[in-house]
């Protein structure tokens, strides 16, 4: 297993999806934001070294991934999986934020995004 400086993210369809619908303003700033937060990354050792300035949240699962989500702007959101062990990370799922709270329907598909992720990255079915 490499360290968090070694992880090398991907984008995956269902993000890149819904990253094309946006205008070109939109996607300038969700863009900058990925950035920031895949160096922050890099550059930290535990999630709590990561700048306060990012907004996001780990969520637990009973996989060999976690994923966290996370405010990409001011309007919009990003799930991103993190697979143990490995030094890949992947945007699996991108959306507008409709109030406060991640709707469980979201939360619902980017479990499935991440479960397709998985079974594609290791040749499960």
């Amino acid at each position: 297993m490499g360290s968090r400086s070694e992880t090398k993210f991907s984008w995956e369809p269902g993000f890149i999806d819904f990253y094309k619908s946006l205008d070109n303003v939109i996607r300038a700033q969700i863009l900058r934001s990925a950035n920031r937060f895949e160096q922050a990354w890099r550059s930290s050792r535990a999630d709590n070294d990561i700048p306060i300035g990012f907004d996001f949240t780990p969520y637990e699962v009973d996989e060999p991934w976690r994923f966290i989500e996370l405010h990409l702007g001011y309007k919009y959101r990003a799930f991103v999986m993190f697979p143990n062990g490995r030094v890949d990370a992947y945007w699996i799922h991108l959306f507008k934020k409709p109030g406060q709270k991640v709707p469980p329907r979201e939360i619902r598909l980017a479990k499935s995004r991440a479960i397709d992720c998985w079974n594609r990255i290791t040749g499960s079915s």
